[in-house]
């Protein structure tokens, strides 16, 4: 069956049709709903746009490129315990490699 087949079946409709319409769709229903303000604490641009940088929506994936992923509250507190101290990374590293190996229940390549 041929894409631009008059006899075709199928509906000739295109996915830039249908997410077109998608988003119209969204937008109507969104419209409607009466807007309320963002809670006070809520994250705002602030720490890039100060510098000139411009905040995007990110329509492709959790891209480290793109930056702003969010990061689970286990990972943050890691983190902030570890910004209290200095070590080798290249220690880390091996020590880090060594971990996952171990998690992994595989032999570490070295």
């Amino acid at each position: 069956m041929r894409r631009n087949d008059p006899n075709s079946s199928r509906l000739n409709i295109s996915r830039r049709r249908l997410f077109q319409a998608g988003g119209l769709l969204a937008t109507g229903i969104a419209g409607g709903e009466t807007a309320q303000a963002a809670p006070e604490n809520a994250p705002t641009p602030d720490v890039y746009t100060r510098l000139g940088v411009k905040p995007f929506i990110n329509c492709t994936a959790t891209l480290t490129i793109n930056g702003g992923s969010l990061t689970l509250p286990e990972v943050t507190t890691a983190m902030e315990q570890a910004s209290h101290f200095h070590v080798d990374l290249n220690e880390l590293m091996e020590k880090a490699g060594d971990r996952l190996a171990e998690l992994l229940k595989v032999e570490w390549a070295s």
